[in-house]
């Protein structure tokens, strides 16, 4: 028998198997059944943002203007349809309608919400989240709210700081605030039992200052070795500032925070090598808060100008590193050279202000650690509550011996305020606390009324001189504010710079556009420049070149504001 007949002889003896098993009703619609594929099949979208719940897109499938019914006329079922990546439909159909269609549709991770702020990202880990055992009775608030505390915050410190180490899934971590951690007076973090210990009695009061406290320390304990939270060896203040969370979340707004941003580490910076040092350990400090928060605000620019704009990726870059290169050291700590590597190779050859990352950080005021016997005086404007619009200054003063600072107590220091002309605006004399700061302080006029804002033109910068009487011997420090219109308002979004203009003796100087030339900015404001104050629009992560009689100087947009004075002339 030939292949002919062959074919022949099966065609038939298929089609009498399939008069036997189907009705005539059925025969007939197999005959003419339409193709799937001949129809139009669509989804309601094709991108669909990470929930953790499975994603089920609603079909539509129409046929010559017929819109068929899921059930009768097909049937639907879904595949990787729940994690980040690439899910599948596939329409399938019965009754008068055969064959198959797949459409493909997106699962991307939730955008951060861009009103000001950068928002908590919904991510897988929020399915994941580290179990949180709580111990003690002396806690501000229930033991439900500090769970949802940890499930709201843990996502944002893994949004910034990368994964925490891998023993915090399998034991979690715990919270501990009773009387015997309160007597200690201090916070601190246990790694063998991936713990914080609360010690500072107002955190047992006071919940917005206990959730700042928790998330800091819970921050120190991020990376781990051998249950060892991994340090550094060259200084208390990289140790505090790289637990970013603290800043980060202040910048949100959130309880304890402040609601602002870091905009004011070069007037800190300003105030010098000597005086902002880092300290060795932080029984060193006068006070803490003058070289931690340079510290955290100088790694915030860095990390903001470095990253993706609207993520921290470059800081979880950083931490990725060091975790690889302590399992290959084991020695617990971060040597200035390894941080150094570290932040060079996580940039992969971007730079900041023109120079490497860890040139950077390491020329910063705070990185000092070994700082000059003598008497130290500073000044600035007050950056933490309404940045623009608040005159009030911090005072500082302090000796160091044996590289140990002791507060100036109840020494007196004079502020005065000038303008651009070098008119004096307003003075005032305060007594230094025992840790030799006084903070928030009005100014006063002549007339006797608070120096505020409404007292200089918008868009204008002011100059601050301290001065001080130490053991027989003058102390000096100059540092300066902004003013800006009413009712602006730095945001996180903010893509601006603010440059103060100084000659070399450091009085505010109003100059001419023509006398400065400005590349790498989107825009530039020249409508403060003569009250001394230049305003460069630049995007995130950009450099910004400004050149001058008295040189050129580059400087790299972070995520919100920089206030820089610079030299004109």
């Amino acid at each position: 028998m030939n292949k002919k007949r062959i074919y022949q002889a099966v065609s038939w003896i298929l089609l009498v198997a399939l008069m036997l098993v189907l009705t005539p009703e059925e025969l007939t619609q197999a005959k003419s059944a339409v193709s799937v594929r001949k129809c139009v099949v669509t989804i309601a979208q094709t991108s669909y943002e990470y929930t953790g719940k499975a994603v089920k897109p609603k079909v539509t499938v129409t046929y010559k203007s017929k819109t068929l019914k899921k059930g009768k006329d097909y049937k639907v079922t879904y595949s990787n349809n729940k994690n980040v990546g690439q899910g599948t439909v596939k329409v399938k159909g019965i009754g008068s309608y055969k064959g198959t269609v797949k459409i493909k549709f997106d699962i991307i991770e939730k955008k951060a919400v861009d009103d000001g702020y950068v928002h908590i990202l919904t991510t897988k880990e929020m399915n994941n989240i580290p179990k949180l055992t709580v111990v003690g009775d002396k806690w501000p608030c229930t033991e439900a709210e500090l769970q949802e505390i940890w499930k709201k915050y843990y996502p944002l410190m893994v949004q910034i700081l990368g994964p925490m180490a891998d023993d915090f899934e399998t034991q979690g971590i715990t919270w501990i605030m009773t009387d015997e951690t309160l007597a200690h007076r201090v916070n601190e973090q246990a790694a063998d039992i991936n713990g914080v210990e609360m010690g500072i009695p107002v955190h047992s009061t006071d919940l917005e200052q206990c959730i700042a406290g928790l998330l800091h320390e819970t921050s120190h304990l991020w990376l781990q070795y051998n249950d060892t939270a991994i340090g550094f060896d060259h200084g208390q203040w990289i140790w505090e500032g790289v637990t970013l969370p603290g800043t980060v979340l202040a910048a949100e707004g959130i309880p304890g925070g402040g609601g602002i941003l870091p905009s004011h580490a070069d007037l800190i910076d300003y105030a010098g090598w000597e005086c902002v040092n880092g300290v060795v350990t932080d029984g060193d400090k006068a006070n803490r808060s003058f070289s931690d928060s340079s510290a955290a605000y100088s790694i915030y620019y860095l990390d903001t100008a470095l990253s993706t704009p609207g993520t921290y990726d470059y800081w979880i870059k950083v931490n990725e590193l060091r975790t690889k290169y302590e399992k290959e050291d084991s020695c617990g700590f971060t040597s200035k050279e390894l941080m150094s590597r570290i932040l060079d190779e996580a940039a992969d050859g971007k730079t900041m202000d023109g120079m490497k990352p860890s040139e950077w950080l390491y020329s910063r005021s705070v990185s000092n650690i070994n700082g000059k016997d003598g008497t130290y005086l500073t000044v600035f404007g007050n950056y933490d509550d309404n940045p623009g619009h608040d005159m009030r200054v911090w005072v500082y003063g302090f000796t160091r011996k044996d590289r140990k600072e002791t507060g100036l107590s109840g020494q007196e220091v004079t502020v005065y305020a000038y303008n651009v002309a070098g008119e004096e605006l307003a003075q005032g004399t305060f007594s230094l606390l025992e840790d030799g700061t006084e903070g928030k302080r009005w100014l006063k006029k002549e007339d006797g009324t608070d120096f505020c804002p409404e007292d200089v033109p918008a868009n204008s910068a002011v100059r601050y001189i301290a001065k001080a009487t130490v053991n027989g011997e003058e102390y000096t420090d100059t540092n300066y504010a902004i003013v800006l219109e009413n009712d602006d308002k730095m945001t996180a979004a903010d893509d601006r710079m603010f440059f103060i203009l100084t000659d070399k003796k450091e009085n505010l100087v109003g100059t001419k556009a023509k006398n400065i030339e400005v590349t790498g900015a989107t825009s530039v404001d020249t409508s403060g420049l003569a009250n001394g104050l230049l305003i460069v629009h630049a995007k995130q992560g950009t450099d910004v070149t400004i050149t001058t009689k008295a040189g050129t100087y580059v400087y790299t947009k972070p995520a919100g504001t920089r206030v820089i004075p610079i030299r004109v002339k």
